[in-house]
């Protein structure tokens, strides 16, 4: 479980990054990016909540 939790950190993270970088090609505000960035993030803890609870 803590090796899970320690991934989708790292893979959130890693998501953040690739998006902050193509924010800043594509010159687009970072409210944007941190709203998806946020979205992201609680669309993946869900989706791991939903996949323990499943097993």
């Amino acid at each position: 479980m803590r090796n899970g939790l320690y991934f989708l950190l790292f893979t959130t993270v890693l998501i953040a990054a690739i998006i902050e970088i193509l924010i800043d090609r594509l010159a687009i505000n970072s409210i944007i990016g941190l709203v998806i960035g946020i979205v992201g993030l609680f669309l993946q803890v869900y989706l791991k909540y939903q996949q323990s609870r499943t097993e």
